[in-house]
């Protein structure tokens, strides 16, 4: 299963696409870990747990990105 992201040309590579495709990946690690453990096997466990990591990893460096840019903005518009 493939989920496709529309993003214009010209926004390529801009926050709003690193955004959305940090999100996919949320998604797809969370998917993964549930996938793991409705299948089961003798790692599921793990595996579930080192998917549902990952994805609070990608979460928790999306939640800085915001806040660095949020800073970087508010300081820009100080100086004017």
């Amino acid at each position: 299963m493939t989920n496709l992201v529309a993003v214009r040309p010209d926004k390529l590579g801009g926050p709003t696409s690193r955004r959305a495709i940090a999100l996919d990946n949320i998604s797809r690690f969370r998917a993964t870990a549930s996938r793991v453990l409705r299948e089961g096997g003798p790692k599921a466990e793990g595996q579930a747990a080192n998917a549902r990591s990952v994805a609070r990893a990608v979460l928790r460096q999306l939640k800085q990105q915001a806040l660095d840019a949020r800073t970087a903005r508010e300081a820009l518009m100080a100086d004017l």
